[in-house]
This record gives C-alpha cells, structure tokens and sequence, in this order.
C-alpha cells in the first residue's frame, strides 16, 4: 500500500508540474492515497480473475464464460452452411466437389520489385472449372479469410462455376490448424468428392479426398486438365458411393491425377495392342487380302495412335470447345455490363439536385 501511495504521488506531483508548474502538498497528498487505492484494488481483481480458484467457478462464473466464448470462436458459426440439395431432373449433378483455393486454383508469392504479395492462376484452372460445373456441384473450401478469398474468387471465376464458397467461417480452428469438416456442408458423404492439397485441413475426409500436388507457380503444371478426364468418368457412373472409387487411385508414392492417368494409361495400351493383334489376324487371312486388294482403305488403314498422342488430342478439342463457349459467356457479359452502365447513367442524379429537389405531396382529389 505504501509503495503503490509513492507510485500514485509521484505520477499525480509529475502530471500537475507539467499542467501548473506547481504542486499542492495536500492535493498531492490526497492523489497519492487515491492512486495507490486504485492500483491495489485493480492488481487484486486481475490476480483473482487469472489466478482464482477455477474449480469452485459456477457454469455462470467469469472463467466458464471465458472458456466459453474462446471454445465459440474456435468452431464454424453455423452447424450447416448449404442448403438442401434438390436434384434437377432436367440437369442431374449427383456429386459435390469439394477444391481448396489457395495452393490448388492460386497460388500467393511475392513481388520484390513491387513490394507485395501477387497471386498468379494455376494453368488450366478455368477449363477444370468449365467441365466441373457441368457435372458436379462445385463448392470451395478454404482457409484464407472471407474478404480475401471472394477478391480472388470473383476475377478467377467470373461465370459462375462455383456454386457455393466457404471461408475461414466455416473451418474449426484446432492446435493452429483450420479445419475443415465436410459435415457442415449438409451432403451425404458417400456423394462428396474432395481434390485439393491440404491433407491437414481435410484430415477427417481422407476417404473422400484425393491429394494433388500443391502449386507452387509451375508454369508446366497440367494438373487440373488431367483430372477432368477422372471428374468425368466418376459423373458417368452413377456410383452408390464415392469413396471405394477414391481409395483405388490413392498412392503414396505418386500424386493425383498421375495415379489415375498410369491405370487410364495402361487400359489403353492393353485395348489397343489386343486391336492390333486382331488386326494383324485379320490381314493374315486370305479372305482379307482378297477383300482389301479391292479397298485400298482397309489394306492402307493407319494403326491406333498411342495413349499419350490419343489424350493430347482429347485435351485439344477440350480447349477448343472452352474457348468457343469462353467467348459466347463474355459477350452476355459485356452486355449485360453495358446494359448497366446505361441504365445508370440515365438515372444518374447530381448532389445538387439530390439534396436542392423537392417532391410535392400528390394532391387529394
């Protein structure tokens, strides 16, 4: 007490120096017990409520509330984030793709020259989300803060191909991980398909996910445009459940889609050499020879291309089809931003005449 009176008399004879350049012995005096008071009593506050008995705190206690609101804000503020999925019958989408956004569609690096961070698009990033929505309810679960994320959403996709976008909300934040739960998204998890790369943050959907290479900036990376090879196969289907089909193509050894793309691979090779075979039995028969020495098309057919040459050319009329519609998309929307930005103009109103105009009352008949 009388150290903490020093304390207070002190401060109180230094603030009224610099204020009336003089002190009063009394005042001072009276600040100093008030001052020490103060402090005594704040120090013993503090030190009960950080330093109290816990076990003897109520449900209602300052400590419970505290724990609390800190278990509060560690969980998604809603149990549930989509609504009900209604099938279409007029265009049936069966699964939801669940994608990550950062590390799998973007990546973060940053510009020394510029002095802040950049984001660059993964290659193929727009055409995987063309042919996913088609197919699949897209939604997409990050981490990355809500105001950051939509920024980046709205310029990567700017049609529409995401159908639904969860942020840092909707994860449960454990032992400096955000977590990301698939039950919040109200679907049933046999029809829940994740690819992306956070293994931690999907930790519990490992069932459902399968792990593709993070991208770092790789301006070579075909990572996107190989999985749409595997999206459309699975919407093709119809299975019952997902997840059987998932653990078939995890590898511990090699990433998705490159596990899928050697058994797509070697299916291919093993169908075109049994074709080859036939073929050359075929052309050993007399009965061929006598046919094809009057069809010069069946004697000079040319044989089946190879598993890489036959998907380059898949991936080419993929691209072609894209652009066509690309282009299509565009032209609505720069209509409809020029639509807009008439419609404004022609109702534009100066703060003159905001402020200046008076609307009369209609008069009463």
């Amino acid at each position: 007490m009388l150290k903490a009176g020093r304390l207070g008399r002190h401060l109180f004879t230094n603030s009224a120096k610099r204020f009336n350049g003089t002190s009063t012995e009394k005042g001072s005096k009276l600040s100093s017990m008030l001052w020490g008071a103060g402090l005594v009593a704040a120090g013993a506050g503090a030190g009960w409520y950080w330093f109290g008995p816990r076990e003897e705190a109520g449900e209602g206690s300052t400590a419970q509330r505290t724990k609390q609101l800190i278990d509060d804000l560690q969980k998604p503020v809603k149990e549930k984030f989509l609504p009900p999925k209604q099938d279409d019958p007029r265009h049936p989408r069966p699964y939801t793709l669940v994608i990550d956004l950062d590390g799998f569609l973007v990546s973060h690096h940053w510009d020394r020259e510029l002095g802040r961070w950049r984001v660059a698009k993964r290659p193929g990033a727009e055409i995987f989300l063309f042919y996913a929505a088609q197919l699949y309810e897209v939604v997409l679960f990050s981490s990355m803060q809500q105001f950051e994320g939509e920024n980046v959403v709205r310029k990567l996709d700017p049609y529409g191909c995401i159908s639904y976008s969860l942020f840092r909300f909707a994860t449960r934040h454990e032992k400096g991980r955000y977590l990301k739960d698939l039950s919040v998204l109200n679907r049933d998890p046999a029809k829940v398909l994740v690819i992306g790369h956070d293994t931690e943050g999907f930790r519990d959907a490992q069932e459902n996910m399968l792990v593709v290479k993070p991208w770092n900036g790789d301006p070579s990376d075909r990572s996107l445009e190989k999985s749409i090879d595997f999206l459309e196969g699975l919407a093709l289907s119809r299975a019952s459940d997902v997840r059987p089909v998932v653990s078939k193509f995890k590898d511990d050894k090699k990433y998705f889609p490159d596990s899928f793309d050697d058994l797509q691979r070697s299916t291919y090779e093993k169908g075109r050499q049994e074709t080859e075979e036939r073929k050359a039995r075929r052309e050993s028969s007399w009965l061929f020879r006598m046919f094809a020495f009057a069809s010069p098309k069946l004697s000079n057919a040319k044989p089946l291309p190879d598993y890489e040459t036959k998907k380059e050319e898949r991936m080419a009329v993929r691209q072609k089809e894209w652009e066509h519609v690309k282009g299509i998309m565009q032209k609505q929307l720069e209509a409809e931003a020029a639509k807009e930005k008439s419609f404004n103009e022609e109702h534009k109103v100066s703060w003159w005449d905001f402020f200046s105009s008076q609307q009369q009352a209609p008069k009463s008949a």
